[in-house]
């Protein structure tokens, strides 16, 4: 029964076996072995997994059935995602990934797991390590990376006093306009000539 429902419970909760795996800190072959039945959990993994997926025991072994969790994206489920595709795509575990970034595996975790945003020391740490900017690690952007130009913009900015960080914003604001209106007006002065370029001459002009 039990394999029934942790399958039924990695479904509901969108995970792949590695990923459950993962998050239970265990392999995927032992996963694999719960789901077919090859394998046994023990008493304190029955416990691990109950506690992890915020269910009771009773749910687990199949007593009552499990509801589906709240599908509303928050930062905890988002970023346990972000981090474990990002892992994958760099193919590096778990133990590797926290030996990177010089945190343990219970800090990882805690991060990955709970509602509990990382430090900014972490959160550095964690982007560095996987090359991505901190914005798409908290889903506040699709981008993965800045570019060199913004990079550097950004690292000047940082070295600003607050008094001068606001002057940049506020100019920087100005200058978009500024921008905008430049680029409209030349592509109406472009369609200005273009208009007259379109029509021939019919001899009146200079005569009033």
């Amino acid at each position: 029964m039990i394999s029934k429902v942790l399958k039924r419970l990695r479904n509901i909760n969108d995970l792949t076996q590695q990923e459950m795996a993962d998050r239970l800190g265990i392999s995927r072959s032992t996963l694999a072995g719960y789901e077919t039945e090859n394998k046994q959990p023990s008493y304190e993994m029955l416990k691990h997994i109950a506690n992890e997926f915020n269910i009771t025991t009773d749910e687990l072994l199949g007593v009552k059935t499990i509801s589906p969790p709240n599908t509303t994206p928050t930062f905890k489920n988002r970023f346990s995602q972000i981090v474990l595709e990002l892992l994958r795509e760099n193919n590096m575990n778990i133990d590797e990934f926290c030996k990177k970034v010089g945190i343990i595996k219970e800090t990882l975790d805690f991060y990955l797991f709970s509602d509990v945003q990382p430090i900014a020391d972490d959160l550095l740490k964690i982007s560095a390590t996987l090359n991505v900017s901190i914005d798409f690690l908290l889903d506040n952007s699709k981008r993965k990376r800045i570019t060199a130009d913004e990079e550097m913009l950004l690292s000047s900015f940082n070295r600003c006093s607050e008094e001068c960080k606001k002057y940049l914003i506020a100019k920087a604001g100005v200058l978009s306009i500024e921008g905008i209106s430049a680029v409209a007006a030349a592509e109406y002065g472009q369609y200005l000539d273009n208009g007259k370029k379109s029509y021939p001459s019919n001899g009146t002009e200079g005569l009033k």
